[in-house]
């Protein structure tokens, strides 16, 4: 082991010591995880939107305007969804909160997190089967099933903040 690594687990220990300091330090690295899966979350979704933007291009080139509409409302809402969920409450209390962590408010969180990506990833298939679709020969009923699936993933990211 190296200075730098034998330096750095002597301050960890010494941190840990000092009452209330290693708290802080568990809750900062729990909020920090809890922003690496949100922005991930995040990520996936402005992906989504990306595609459907090559595929107003698509439709655009095929002269099949008719769907651009519902397509733009699509995605907006798809872009609104990536937005709440960068900006949703951080995944545990506030950083000088003295409460202990509590597990069961932070698994209750995590299950959350799964079940979000759970419909960002069929919302990801529905959109995939739509760019699939030969000839671009798609109707407005495409966009209604998508419409169902953004307003649960929707109650899902606001149900999100009765356990953040």
């Amino acid at each position: 082991m190296g200075l730098k690594e034998s330096f750095g687990n002597t301050l960890k220990t010494f941190a840990r010591i000092f009452p209330g300091i290693s708290d802080y330090q568990d809750k900062e690295s729990l909020r920090g995880q809890d922003k690496v899966v949100r922005e991930h979350l995040a990520d996936l979704l402005n992906k989504q939107v990306k595609s459907l933007d090559e595929l107003k291009i698509r439709l655009i080139e095929a002269k099949k305007i008719e769907l651009l509409g519902k397509l733009e409302l699509t995605t907006k809402k798809i872009s609104k969804l990536s937005d709440m969920i960068k900006q949703s409450s951080y995944g545990y209390s506030p950083i000088f909160a003295s409460d202990a962590v509590d597990q069961k408010k932070l698994k209750k969180i995590y299950e959350y997190d799964i079940s979000l990506a759970g419909e960002i990833r069929k919302l990801d298939q529905d959109i995939n089967s739509i760019l699939e679709t030969a000839n671009l020969s798609l109707d407005t009923t495409v966009f209604d099933e998508l419409e169902h699936r953004l307003s649960r993933l929707e109650n899902l990211i606001v149900g999100r903040k009765k356990y953040a």
